[in-house]
């Protein structure tokens, strides 16, 4: 009915609205992904993230530079932990203020017995432990520690005593635990259980009766025991 004419242009592709559109697409895709992996994501990274966790917040620490490489290696050159934090002031009134969340966070007759656990390995709670032992006694209290990490014990690398006897060896009754305590000079009023010998079934020894009473036993005599 009409006759045929040559276009002008060409009728496709529309490069031009393509783009457009393809880059329209992608800003929309990125953001909801964004949104998606913020809100999906259940990592701790700040103080925000733990707070928004609904348990009692207890409070922070500085990383100690070079602690755990030199208790692993067990050079004879390796300081101690005694040796490492007492000098720290800011670690001293992190450590401080740690001690002043956890006692204020519940009653003090529920204070006595405190336990350091951790969710990986090698996340500080022998560390943490050790600090707040540490802190109770120059406070004036009367603190025992006992290392309870039977996989991979550092408390007495960290206090420079030896680890020949300790909590195993109280609990499958071959030494008292009087037997098993050790001072510690600098800090007054400060004494600790090394985990002992290793058991292959350290789980089974540790929710055994033998434990529960080895704390009754130990309790009259401390104010905290950790």
């Amino acid at each position: 009915v009409e006759t045929a004419s040559i276009p002008d242009i060409h009728s496709g592709p529309r490069r031009l609205r393509f783009i457009l559109l393809c880059v329209i697409l992608g800003s929309l895709g990125s953001t909801v992904f964004a949104a998606l992996s913020y809100h999906l994501d259940q990592n701790v990274r700040s103080e925000e993230d733990l707070r928004r966790i609904p348990l009692t917040f207890l409070g922070y620490l500085p990383v100690i530079d070079g602690l755990n490489g030199g208790l692993k290696g067990h050079a004879p050159e390796a300081k101690t932990l005694l040796s490492r934090i007492i000098p720290n002031l800011r670690l001293a009134d992190e450590v401080t203020n740690v001690r002043a969340a956890i006692l204020f966070s519940m009653p003090a007759e529920q204070s006595k017995l405190i336990m350091c656990t951790s969710t990986l390995p090698e996340e500080g709670k022998t560390t943490l432990a050790a600090m707040l032992g540490v802190s109770l006694a120059e406070a004036g209290e009367k603190v025992l520690l006992i290392d309870a990490a039977r996989r991979k014990p550092s408390l007495h690398q960290m206090f420079g005593v030896e680890n020949e006897q300790g909590l195993s060896n109280c609990l499958v009754g071959s030494i008292r635990a009087k037997d098993a305590l050790h001072a510690i000079p600098e800090i007054p009023g400060l004494h600790i259980i090394t985990a002992g010998d290793r058991t292959p079934n350290p789980a089974t020894l540790l929710g055994s009766h033998a434990m529960d009473q080895l704390i009754q036993e130990l309790e009259p005599g401390y104010s905290r025991i950790i």
